[in-house]
């Protein structure tokens, strides 16, 4: 019943082009029925297009073939044939372009079997020899190896005034079709694989072409490109290779004369008739993204862009956030969401994650890395370079030396602690001096010029020569600089133990090649929009400092999305609170209020198998409020022992404990062992306490999973407990099921700090851009308590997984009790918490609800 209410609804929100917002918890099916509604829905909206196409065609066909009377009106009705006859030709048109793209695939399909042994007979003759694509793979490593030959890394002439300036991508595609798409998006990779297998276990699968999006960083099968590590180089070599061979001739300037011929080489994959054979592939069998690169490989082409090539006539398109929701990205896609369907799952956090993709952070060390090294670039090759390019190399010198100083301090007057202050960017461009810089053309030629590639490229010869002098003390910053360019350009985890204090107040940072991150800074800065500021770091340890660029309000870059797109949809297994979806992005983005959809439905548990309990107090009667000034408090933390010693001893297989912070959880267990608790606890449970490095995750779960699944009554050990934290690697996207989770602890509120200079930006904003909630909360009052909310929300969804699964929720804090808290989990838990004054009725349910499950099992 829940799956066909879902269905049923999201059928009606896509017909009627609505924006829903669809609540469905996990394990009801959700990815399933958002298949089935969605897939149902466009076969049978192509059907009907089709009828009514033909039924256009007969009716017009009619009218033409009507004979024209003779009389006083001959002229007119001649003039109306013409029209009739034009209009049947544009439909004719149309309509046999459909026919034909049907059969296209159809005979495709049909005759793959054959095709595979032909493809493999005629790749001998017409793909290179295995031999030919060795040589370029080497050919493309001397040149990256090469440390005498230097010309590559020579910025190429720059026009800032020029209109045919280098586009985003330089393959070409087809033009998008104006058919509706279904356009899914999810956070991970590995998510969209999941919801790959799940489309194959549909009556869909054969008659749906389908092709899942990825960066090359996912794709790209060029081991010398991948070698370069950063995202963003990988992106700009890939550009450089395949335009080497087709960049038309030109007459050389006389500055241009002076130099060498460009050295860089075309990709080997990069083979546009065997790319448009291996998008027929992709589109004629549903593949994962482990599948296409894998046939890639055998096929020697480019998944990458074979993948782009796919794109328009694809029904079913399957993206991660980024691709989605950066505008950018989105266009060297290639992807037109005109008249489509966007459904983004797991969108829970969708404002969160617009933000974050939109916020830069700029170190201080990332900017000395980047002046020293982009200076000793100049000073090697201005003298080769064009005037523009000296103009706009000593703006970027500039703009760096002025970050420097204001980061630093004049002189000796730095900081004597740690400061961190938000301001807008006019107020930043005043305070450092750069108000007369015009940004956005020096944006436009960080971009343009592929500058961060020529230094990187620069950077690792300089490497390479300088290391075979070991009394070169350059050798070693260069090589640090070289270090961090091959970081991953994207958002990682720092663990609590590896970072500073300053930094715990942001576990994630951006990291990647310095250069491109003062590229995305610079053009953030020329964005005139008030919707952002600057996060200003000075801190006492100077090498700390940074400035940070913080998009406050995610409406402007989804405003696009929303009026392209003929239907969204955003789903997830806990959308609470949703009127923060409805209010700060959706009406905000254009979306009118009647257009807007709820859709919630329950678990499809019974409710006996769940129970609920919000806990105010602990056995000897002490209140639980887990604050930031009581939580640290000996009494309370032997209290919270107190109350983990007596749920061991009846809650069999595992027990999960979310703390709100690693640091709290490394307090929490120094204080059990020194008193004994976690001794006692031992006993009875093997304890876990969640890695705190990622390489360790996986090792813990199986250790974990193991432990927690083997409970005999006849040993006195009774499974497993894991310490874990809200908002860290186990919190989200671990399943928890059966004995894995038969009780989710929560200690406390995960409150962020509202002091923290971002919160009280962001909260601020909030209040003055939006008006009050219902009850009378300001907006960012509303914002703080969803953050926080969410990440309950998410971590005791880790528990009851499918329909016969069972836990209990225990919510340790007296505030879990006010409404107001109890209004914002999820509405398939909010029928069932019970409130207990006392501990000792708390216990009783526990028992009561372990026993009865006992008891059904004996029966059964």
């Amino acid at each position: 019943p829940v799956q066909r209410a879902f269905m049923k609804a999201l059928y009606t929100a896509l017909s009627e082009s609505k924006v829903g917002i669809f609540e469905s918890p996990t394990g009801t099916g959700k990815s399933l029925s958002i298949l089935c509604g969605a897939l149902a829905w466009l076969n049978e909206y192509k059907a009907s297009k089709k009828c009514s196409m033909e039924t256009e065609l007969a009716d017009l066909r009619k009218e033409s073939a009507s004979s024209v009377d003779s009389g006083n009106d001959w002229f007119i009705k001649c003039a109306q044939k013409r029209v009739i006859d034009q209009q049947l030709r544009e439909v004719e048109c149309r309509y046999k372009a459909l026919m034909d793209k049907e059969k296209k695939y159809k005979d495709h399909k049909e005759n793959v079997s054959r095709r595979s042994v032909a493809r493999d007979a005629k790749a001998k003759i017409v793909s290179r020899g295995t031999d030919d694509i060795t040589k370029d793979a080497e050919s493309i490593a001397v040149l990256l190896a090469e440390i005498n030959e230097d010309q590559e890394d020579i910025v190429g002439d720059y026009d800032s005034d020029d209109e045919t300036a280098r586009s985003i991508d330089g393959d070409e595609v087809s033009e998008a079709l104006t058919e509706p798409k279904i356009i899914y998006c999810s956070r991970t990779h590995s998510q969209l694989t999941q919801f790959v297998r799940e489309l194959k276990k549909t009556v869909y699968r054969d008659n749906i072409r389908t092709v899942t999006l990825a960066s090359r960083g996912n794709l790209c099968i060029n081991d010398m490109v991948m070698k370069l590590g950063n995202l963003s180089l990988v992106n700009d070599r890939c550009l450089d290779m395949q335009k080497a061979s087709s960049k038309p001739k030109v007459t050389a300037s006389p500055e241009r004369k002076r130099t060498k011929k460009n050295t860089a080489g075309k990709c080997p994959f990069y083979r546009p008739q065997a790319m448009e054979s291996m998008a027929m592939d992709i589109l004629t069998e549903v593949q994962d993204i482990e599948q296409v690169v894998h046939h890639a490989r055998k096929e020697k082409t480019c998944p990458y862009y074979s993948s782009r090539y796919a794109t328009p006539d694809a029904e079913l398109v399957l993206i991660p956030y980024n691709i989605l929701l950066q505008k950018t990205t989105r266009e060297a896609c290639k992807l037109d969401l005109k008249g489509s369907v966007v459904i983004i799952d797991e969108a829970h956090n969708l404002l969160e994650t617009i933000s974050d993709l939109h916020s830069v952070c700029l170190k201080l060390t990332h900017l000395k890395d980047v002046q020293r090294v982009l200076g000793e670039y100049y000073n090697r090759y201005h003298a080769r370079m064009s005037t523009k390019n000296i103009l706009y190399i000593k703006q970027v010198l500039h703009v760096l030396k002025c970050f420097i100083s204001y980061l630093t301090g004049p002189g000796k007057e730095a900081v004597q602690s740690d400061v961190s202050t938000m301001c807008t960017v006019p107020t930043l461009l005043d305070n450092t001096g750069l108000g007369a810089i015009n940004f956005f053309k020096v944006a436009s030629y960080l971009e343009q010029s592929q500058i961060a590639l020529k230094v990187n490229s620069f950077a690792k010869k300089a490497t390479v020569a300088l290391e075979k002098k070991s009394e070169n003390l350059e050798a070693a910053k260069l090589s640090s600089f070289i270090h961090s360019m091959k970081k991953r350009n994207s958002k990682q985890f720092v663990p609590m133990e590896e970072a500073s204090t300053e930094q715990a107040k942001d576990c994630f940072v951006a990291s990647g090649n310095p250069m491109i991150t003062l590229q995305e800074f610079i053009h953030k800065l020329s964005d005139s929009s008030r919707d952002g500021q600057v996060l200003v770091h000075k801190a006492k340890c100077t090498e700390h400092s940074f400035l940070k660029y913080l998009l406050l309000s995610p409406a402007n870059n989804f405003r696009d999305i929303v009026s392209e797109a003929r239907s969204i949809i955003l789903a997830g297994g806990t959308m609470q609170p949703t009127s923060e979806f409805v209010d700060q992005l959706l009406i905000p983005a254009g979306v009118s209020p009647e257009r807007v959809m709820h859709f919630s439905c329950g678990h499809v548990v019974a409710k006996d198998n769940l129970s609920v309990i919000a806990l105010g107090q602990g056995p000897t009667g002490r209140v639980f409020e887990f604050t930031f000034k009581n939580k640290m408090d000996p009494e309370m933390i032997d209290e919270l022992g107190r109350v983990l010693g007596n749920v061991t001893r009846v809650v069999p297989g595992g027990i999960v404990c979310f703390f709100p912070s690693y640091e709290y959880e490394r307090a929490v267990s120094q204080r059990w062992k020194e008193t004994g608790v976690l001794e006692k606890i031992s006993t009875k449970k093997h304890i876990f306490h969640e890695p705190l490095k990622s390489s360790e995750l996986e090792n813990t779960l199986a250790q974990y999973d193991q432990c927690a699944k083997a409970t005999s009554g006849s040993e006195p050990m009774t499974g497993a407990i894991l310490f874990s934290v809200v908002g860290g690697k186990m919190s989200e996207g671990i399943n928890f099921s059966d004995d894995m989770g038969r009780c989710i602890v929560m200690v406390g509120l995960p409150f962020p700090n509202a002091k923290a200079p971002e919160m009280s930006s962001k909260m601020e904003y909030l209040t003055a851009t939006y008006s009050r909630t219902d009850d009378g909360r300001t907006a960012g009052q509303a914002y703080y308590e969803s953050v926080c909310m969410k990440a309950v929300n998410q971590s005791i969804g880790r528990a009851i997984r499918h329909k016969d699964d069972y836990a209990v929720i225990l919510l340790l804090d007296h505030r879990y009790q006010k409404d107001n808290i109890t209004k914002a989990l999820p509405a398939w838990m909010q029928d069932s918490p019970t409130l207990p004054t006392k501990f000792a009725p708390a216990f009783a349910a526990i028992q009561h609800f372990f026993r009865g499950r006992k008891n059904l099992q004996s029966v059964g």
